[in-house]
């Protein structure tokens, strides 16, 4: 990743909403195949990936610090403790906790990465990361993901389908699921398309309801 690149990458990632747009519209300026090479590099990145682990594993870290602290409360409570104002640390830890947590999802949220481009070019290569990241999307994300895919899955072809990993075929199935129409109806014309027999038992799932 060369120093354009990083540099757009900080960022996307960073807290100032102006300096993710900023760098949203950096990339809309380059020509449009250089504009989805980069949008491609930066979902394959490891600064994503970095990011994507560290945003994961918050959630853990929290409950881990919770249960911490609700043993902390019984231990004093039961007197099983030797550090004094085992309550009081417990009660802070919680107090804390709580807002930290809420506040590290709102931000998470805002920061949508170059998910916003998605409805905004076609390429077939842009499947890929819309189908990785659907299952844990939320809010804006899964709105502009499900823009990228009604865009894109039109292009999907049985050549480009068998670069698909075996995760991105089973979420690409399981799409048919999901009760937007657009997104239905073009998620059915790919299987069809690309002939993936293994999503059979799917469409009769979907035409028993």
């Amino acid at each position: 990743m060369d120093k354009f690149t990083k540099d757009l990458a900080t960022d996307l990632r960073s807290f100032n909403a102006r300096r993710r747009e900023s760098a949203l519209a950096c990339i809309r300026a380059l020509p449009e195949k250089d504009a989805i090479d980069m949008i491609v590099e930066l979902m394959e990145s490891d600064f994503n990936d970095r990011y994507v682990a560290w945003a994961r594993a918050i959630p853990s870290v929290m409950t881990c610090y919770f249960a911490m602290a609700i043993i902390m409360i019984i231990a004093k409570d039961l007197h099983l403790s030797p550090l004094p104002g085992g309550i009081v640390s417990g009660l802070t830890g919680i107090v804390l906790i709580t807002p930290v947590h809420l506040l590290l999802r709102r931000v998470g949220q805002k920061k949508q990465w170059v998910t916003p481009l998605f409805s905004e070019y076609s390429d077939a290569r842009l499947l890929t990361p819309c189908l990785t990241e659907w299952k844990a999307s939320r809010g804006e994300k899964r709105t502009n993901l499900l823009n990228g895919l009604v865009r894109n899955l039109p292009l999907l072809t049985p050549e480009v389908a068998t670069g698909l990993s075996t995760a991105n075929r089973k979420q690409l199935r399981e799409l048919i699921f999901v009760e937007m129409t657009d997104l239905q109806c073009v998620t059915l014309d790919a299987l069809l398309r690309i002939e993936d027999t293994a999503a059979i038992p799917q469409v009769e799932a979907l035409l028993k309801k």
